[in-house]
């Protein structure tokens, strides 16, 4: 009884593993046939002599009988495209001659140090994920502003708008898209906070070039919207994006109040000047020597009325 179990103990240890071409494989212990073909060479258990491990000869591994030496280059034996072999792709089985090869998507498959790798995509597809396992998996077609890389180049919306620094305010929404997949700013924008100092470009262009939300800071602008006298001279600002007057504005009706006697429309009300001094001339626009061909007499230390007319003296008397 006792040697019966020594027996079976030992068959079941003869049909765990046995050593094929790489590392320990299994033998079918409820098989003699394969009990038969596995021996222990003090390095663990592996096919006899003329045999070789067949892996995928059915649900149990076996050890097959192995092809004589040269059987196959002499033979030429043909090779299934379509028998695959993770990690031993080129080999050549020992069993039947067959040579195990790779197959991959959409491309034509090599084996390379017993690795399948990826010889030439199929024509209309790339290995734009550069992983050869799923084959050449982009298929080339037109580029379009999809968020997608149609054209399998490895940019996404080539030639397409883009927003510069991610700033969809002013001219940085009218970035495109170039070949290297940056974000092109166009030809109107700037970095400066003055759009009125940029040398060699005139971006008072009622843009926002410099896509802070205020366009043509730094910029000429009428003064309350006045494009009479001083007013059309005001500034855009840089903080608010409002237009600030001169600094030789005054918003009075007589300019001569504060001292701004300067043969300009001050207060923007289409009048220079009034309530300042003049030299009267009937012969000149309004009534003003403008030329000083008037010299001593009445007609001078004159003032302008509210019209900007310079008003005639008291006792003038009109040359006959």
């Amino acid at each position: 009884m006792i040697f019966r179990k020594f027996k079976y103990a030992q068959a079941r240890l003869l049909g765990l593993v046995c050593l094929g071409l790489f590392g320990l494989i299994g033998c079918d212990v409820q098989s003699s046939l394969n009990q038969t073909r596995c021996t222990d060479g003090g390095e663990g258990f592996k096919c006899k002599e003329g045999f070789a491990f067949e892996f995928d000869a059915g649900p149990r591994d076996t050890c097959e009988p192995r092809s004589p030496k040269g059987f196959c280059e002499a033979n030429g034996m043909p090779c299934d495209p379509n028998f695959q072999a993770p990690g031993r792709c080129g080999e050549t089985r020992e069993v039947d001659c067959r040579q195990f090869k790779c197959k991959l998507t959409n491309a034509s498959p090599e084996c390379f140090g017993n690795v399948c790798r990826i010889s030439a995509c199929n024509e209309g597809f790339e290995n734009l994920d550069g992983d050869p396992e799923n084959g050449c998996e982009c298929e080339v077609t037109e580029e379009v502003c999809d968020g997608q890389d149609n054209d399998c180049d490895g940019v996404v919306d080539e030639e397409c708008a883009c927003q510069v620094d991610g700033n969809e305010d002013g001219v940085c929404s009218d970035g495109v898209i170039t070949e290297t997949g940056n974000c092109q700013a166009p030809d109107s924008y700037t970095t400066t906070d003055d759009e009125s100092s940029v040398e060699d470009r005139n971006l008072c262009d009622q843009l926002d070039n410099d896509c802070d939300g205020i366009v043509d800071e730094g910029c000429q602008c009428n003064y309350n919207g006045a494009s009479t006298g001083v007013c059309s001279n005001g500034t855009i600002q840089a903080d608010s994006g409002n237009c600030a007057p001169p600094d030789n504005y005054e918003g009075t009706d007589d300019e001569s109040a504060v001292g701004l006697c300067d043969g300009l429309d001050n207060d923007c009300d289409g009048t220079v000047d009034e309530g300042c001094g003049c030299i009267y001339d009937p012969e000149e626009s309004n009534n003003v020597d403008t030329d000083d061909s008037i010299e001593g007499g009445l007609c001078t230390d004159q003032t302008r009325d509210a019209s900007g007319s310079c008003q005639a003296p008291a006792d003038y008397t009109s040359p006959t």
